[in-house]
């Protein structure tokens, strides 16, 4: 854990950027020996597992139910698209109701009230910095989002730039948010999160099955209007992640927002390509990142990454070593007794007393003190675990909802021939829109 290595005073002022030759040419010098590193590390730790096997990956998905699903809960959309504004179009179209009615979210009604408290030129620098990132591609989602559900698009982006208005605003919110755990074996690697933090999941959320032009094709998670991918995701060149928050306060109004660089690792077509851009990217704020995909030395690969403005620290997880990753914790004390359950600080002393006993099952996550216990006088009481599994034949994305004692999966995607509506279906067939 290295939430501390990147802790910062609490400012509202831009980091200043220095955009000359020179820094362009040391970024460029970085990323490469970034990415020379990365690879001999794989090298090094991998020499002993190459099979020497080649993998026939797809650039679609089929997306099937797992035996007698239990109903997800979270409407799954299925988009095929020929660029990446039709790709928001579609999707905003068929989930308008679902995007609407996010809007009427307390955090959202919340968080778009600090927005109109900010000075609209921090604002502004933001969004042009994303329409600058990858061409555009993200820019035109949020344009085709916002025309596809009938809303703002300066609403759209306002939503897609939460954590950098977050850390702007004089209000800092202290809640949960949820949790991580890694495991890499010599044939896989897995990451399991949790949506742990307190998070309702009736009616601001959903997944989207999705494929664009010839970019590899993507299962995703979306909080509302928020590009897939700050959760976790999947994507069928068999690149997984999950993410988790840091307590970093500073921000570069000029740099990318987290949600932008997220939503590019499921356009890679390599774990190395996804820590490459992100590297040498100006950041906008910081994140936890965890990434998992096929290494090209016969096994996979898999790296817990955090990142600020100022800072990237990619951790490799070894085979045979899990690690776990809560949001960055605010409780300091270290009188667990008293905690509230939904303390990250808790779940990370619980999460790490498993790892320290050799004890790590998958539904660790299940245990108390690492998943919210459902409150009977909560309506919101639902939540869903993602199991983001990755092997040398094929990765898969598990997703189940609603509970901690609900073990049956609800929904499997993986890299496959072509995904079909019927399949989706079966899952819950009045939560799935088909494709037209």
């Amino acid at each position: 854990m290295r939430n501390r290595d990147l802790a910062a005073p609490v400012s509202s002022e831009p980091i200043q950027s220095f955009d000359c030759a020179k820094f362009r040419l040391m970024k460029k010098i970085f990323g490469s020996l970034l990415i020379i590193s990365l690879l001999f590390w794989q090298n090094l730790s991998c020499s002993n597992h190459n099979d020497g096997s080649s993998k026939d990956l797809s650039t679609v998905f089929v997306v099937s139910p797992a035996i007698d699903p239990v109903p997800l809960g979270i409407p799954v959309y299925q988009v095929r698209a020929s660029d990446h504004y039709d790709f928001g179009f579609q999707l905003g179209t068929l989930a308008r109701a679902t995007l609407q009615a996010s809007l009427n979210e307390e955090a959202v009604v919340k968080h778009l009230q600090k927005a109109n408290a900010l000075d609209p030129a921090q604002i502004d620098s933001l969004i042009d910095a994303a329409k600058a990132f990858q061409n555009g591609d993200y820019a035109e989602e949020i344009r085709g989002l916002a025309d596809g559900a009938q809303v703002s698009e300066r609403t759209v982006w306002e939503i897609n730039l939460w954590d950098e208005i977050d850390s702007l605003s004089t209000v800092i919110d202290n809640s949960s948010a949820c949790t991580s755990i890694l495991e890499r074996k010599a044939d896989s690697s897995r990451i399991v999160h949790s949506e742990d933090g307190g998070v309702c999941m009736d009616s601001k959320d959903l997944i989207v099955a999705a494929r664009i032009d010839d970019e590899p094709g993507f299962v995703g998670f979306m909080y509302g209007f928020m590009l897939p991918g700050y959760a976790f995701g999947l994507n069928s060149s068999q690149v997984g992640l999950s993410v988790n928050s840091l307590n970093v306060r500073e921000v570069d109004i000029n740099g990318v927002g987290i949600v932008f660089l997220l939503r590019s690792v499921l356009s890679q077509t390599s774990v190395l390509d996804a820590i490459y851009t992100i590297s040498t990217e100006k950041r906008a704020a910081g994140s936890s990142l965890n990434l998992a995909g096929l290494s090209g030395y016969g096994t996979t690969s898999l790296f817990q990454i955090e990142f600020n403005p100022d800072g990237f620290i990619a951790t490799p997880v070894d085979i045979g070593q899990s690690m776990v990753h809560t949001n960055s914790y605010r409780w300091l004390s270290s009188d667990t007794e008293n905690m509230p359950i939904e303390s990250s600080w808790r779940r990370f002393i619980e999460a790490t007393s498993l790892l320290e006993q050799g004890n790590l099952p998958i539904e660790a996550l299940c245990q108390p003190g690492l998943c919210r216990v459902p409150n009977p006088d909560d309506p919101c009481q639902t939540m869903a675990h993602a199991y983001v599994d990755i092997g040398l034949n094929h990765g898969e994305l598990q997703v189940k909802n609603p509970s901690c004692d609900q073990p049956d999966f609800c929904m499997r995607a993986r890299p496959g021939a072509s995904w079909t509506s019927q399949s989706l279906a079966e899952i819950n067939e009045s939560r799935i829109v088909a494709l037209p």
